[in-house]
């Protein structure tokens, strides 16, 4: 009987809706216990180790899937969504996670059956992950944390986050033939940017290819972090790496996701990464690796400059350590490979500016406006530090605590430079992020780098108790991890929604019925919420949008001269109520939607050029 109870969560993952459906899973059931029981007839205990992981968790995984297809519309969902205080399809999500996770022992008793059954196999022992195997067990862990993540994820119907639209929308310009800057407005760095060109050459009218994107740099920072900690701790250490991405990914600093943030995670664990090693093994890094901290560190600047305070202060600490150790002539030959490792990536943007005539259009976006128009703050220091650090804890308060785990190994096991390195990089991070004064949760995200040191204590538990059976405690922890992904992360709510609810495919619908070719669109005194997203609208006026630089006063006097002259073919317009807003002359209101934004309600206006 213990098979009936083992194969019972898969059962209910492949009931179907219907009595047809019902009938056969049911008949399947039977049939499969009942001949597993003949199989196995004269073995009084079923193993309960995993034996084949990645067969296991690719199938479980699938059932969740289908069970979530089939029951996710089903309105016999209503009362499990009331008892589980969620919403329908996102308490179809828990429901399928959790299954599938009972689903582990049943799905790999299965195929043991079938393996035993072909001869292909025979019980060697615990299972042996070989490092190709561990590669894929993290790029698994990326690909499903980021798809139940980011809503640029295709299982989320549109990401209506302003930043990645005004990104996106600038970014798939340069397609086009435009430049960032001198032809549409934007203050985040040109790097960024430009990633958003990679990402809108994959799928110009969606969100895709940054997914896509998104996917490979988890990856990349998930793969560090093992590195980081198979400094200490080899082995079994990398079961937990799903633990450390549900605490970045489903944290409300992740966000919508595709911030300059969640990009920039890689590049600096990748320079902690560096420094660990040389603490761990007292080599000095080798000029290569200084040209790749240049390298990162160019891309941070170039990116999100308010990023690079991480860099000044990892220069501080190698700077203190090899004068300590009598270093120095070392380290002032790596400054140099640093800086050619800015040089290398600095030029081609200097060169693809100056080609284009817009150096100065540039310096003046990214450097004067940032610097001197964007909205600034009067708090105090003590202000801004008591509020950037709740900003933390708030927004990605596990992490947090794994930060706080890490400085506490690093002082038991007497690790003074680590605990250095983690401190002061940490501060002067802090200082150069919150140091204007505004404290949005995505700003938070870039402290994710420090829980990876929340894993060491985890590594000295396995050292003193090694897990028995690696392959059962990776496929529960992924499954776990996901599981607890569905019931925190504030983004899965918005899987309630379809495209054809949101007021950005609404207008779609509008502006393809107008017939009018190759239109054009701006934002009046409102940011981009992607309507320029979904129809792949390149706007015809540099400020197209609103952005939070009340110093530009230009932008208000651009977006006038529009109006007036009626340059654009459609005018979206933000406005408190569904009321007519205020009539322009040279465009006839068609409508309003009220339509998400941010994760708020609000409404908006269009308007449409009249035809002479």
């Amino acid at each position: 009987m213990r098979v009936f109870l083992i194969e019972l969560p898969v059962f209910l993952l492949l009931i179907g809706k219907g009595k047809q459906n019902l009938i056969i899973s049911i008949a399947l059931y039977f049939l499969i216990c009942s001949a597993a029981i003949f199989l196995e007839r004269g073995r009084k205990r079923i193993s309960l180790a995993v034996r084949y992981p990645f067969p296991t968790i690719f199938i479980c995984l699938a059932l969740a899937v289908f069970f979530f297809h089939s029951w996710s519309t089903s309105g016999r969902l209503e009362m499990l969504s009331s008892f589980l205080n969620k919403p329908p399809r996102q308490s179809c999500i828990i429901i399928a996670l959790f299954l599938s996770l009972l689903a582990v022992i049943g799905i790999d008793y299965l195929l043991k059956l079938v393996m035993d059954l072909l001869g292909r196999f025979t019980d060697t022992g615990d299972y042996n992950c070989p490092e190709i195997q561990i590669r894929l067990y993290i790029f698994l862990t990326a690909f499903l944390t980021v798809t139940l993540n980011s809503r640029c994820s295709p299982v989320y119907p549109f990401n209506d986050w302003i930043d990645p639209n005004t990104m996106f929308t600038v970014g798939k310009s340069v397609l086009k033939g435009y430049v960032p800057y001198r032809d549409l407005y934007e203050h985040k760095g040109p790097l960024l940017l430009f990633l958003h060109t990679i990402g809108a050459a994959i799928s110009f009218k969606s969100f895709l290819g940054m997914w896509i994107l998104e996917i490979l740099f988890c990856f990349a920072f998930l793969t560090i972090a093992y590195k980081t900690v198979r400094l200490y701790y080899s082995g079994d250490i990398f079961v937990f790496i799903p633990f450390l991405a549900f605490a970045v990914y489903s944290s409300g600093a992740l966000q919508a996701g595709d911030s300059a943030e969640e990009f920039a995670l890689p590049f600096l664990a990748y320079a902690l990464y560096t420094a660990v090693k040389s603490i761990k093994t007292g080599v000095s890094l080798t000029n290569k690796d200084y040209l790749k901290i240049g390298i990162t560190a160019a891309c941070i600047f170039w990116s999100k400059y308010s990023l690079i305070g991480f860099y000044l202060g990892w220069y501080l600490v190698m700077l203190f350590i090899s004068v300590k150790e009598k270093k120095f002539l070392q380290l002032l030959q790596g400054t140099g490979w640093i800086f050619t490792g800015v040089l290398i990536t600095t030029i081609p943007i200097v060169i693809y500016f100056g080609v284009n005539s817009s150096l100065s259009y540039w310096m003046r976006c990214y450097f004067y406006d940032n610097l001197f128009t964007y909205g600034k703050s009067d708090l105090s220091i003590t202000e801004k530090i008591s509020s950037g650090l709740y900003n933390i804890i708030t927004s990605n308060g596990i992490v947090f605590i794994l930060f706080l785990a890490g400085l506490l190994w690093t002082v038991i096991h007497r690790q003074w430079k680590i605990l250095s390195l983690l401190l002061v990089t940490f501060i002067v991070l802090f200082s150069t992020v919150y140091s204007i004064g505004r404290f949005y949760p995505y700003y938070s995200l870039i402290f994710s780098i420090f829980g990876t040191f929340g894993l060491y204590p985890a590594g000295s538990c396995i050292a003193r108790h090694p897990l028995k059976q690696v392959s059962t405690s990776f496929c529960l922890m992924l499954i776990f991890c996901l599981f607890g992904v569905s019931l925190r992360s504030e983004n899965l709510p918005f899987l309630e929604y379809q495209k054809e609810d949101l007021m950005q495919y609404k207008m779609k619908e509008v502006i393809d019925q107008s017939g009018i070719k190759n239109p054009t669109l701006f934002y009046y005194m409102k940011n981009d919420v992607g309507v320029t997203t979904v129809t792949g609208i390149i706007p015809n006026i540099r400020y197209f949008s609103y952005y939070n630089n009340p110093g530009l006063t230009e932008l208000r006097v651009e977006q006038e001269n529009c109006l007036r002259d009626g340059c654009s073919d459609f005018v979206i317009v933000r406005s408190a109520s569904t009321e007519i807003y205020p009539e322009f002359e040279k465009y006839d209101h068609l409508g309003s939607f009220v339509g998400r934004v941010d994760n708020g309600l609000i409404n908006f206006h269009y308007y449409m050029r009249k035809q002479e």
